[in-house]
């Protein structure tokens, strides 16, 4: 009897199908929507998020924090009035001077 059940010509048609099938799988695998580069461009993208989430969950907090105790402070609320909208207390003299020139000329002038 012969070993082999199918002649030579579809062994070698068996063979070839079935290498091209594989190169196809790993090239799907590979490359196009569902592939290796697509997850890993898909991983980068998904930690550019968490820090992004991270830093606005640490100004968050910062925001709770000021709220708070603005909530609960007068002083604070005082401080804050008057760093931010330039408010000033009932009987309080404010002075106000003019800017400073930004260049001024030191030459020495000759005569």
């Amino acid at each position: 009897m012969h070993p082999y059940l199918f002649p030579r010509k579809y062994r070698t048609l068996t063979r070839w199908v079935t290498v091209v099938s594989f190169w196809i799988i790993m090239l799907s695998i590979s490359m196009g929507k569902w592939g290796v580069n697509h997850y890993l461009k898909l991983k980068e993208v998904k930690n550019e998020f968490i820090l992004s989430n991270s830093k606005i969950r640490s100004k968050n907090q910062l925001i709770r924090n000021e709220v708070s105790v603005l909530t609960h402070s007068k002083l604070a609320q005082e401080d804050y009035m008057r760093q931010d909208f330039g408010y000033i207390k009932e009987g309080e003299i404010v002075y106000r001077f003019e800017a400073i020139p930004t260049e001024i000329d030191f030459r020495v002038k000759s005569k």
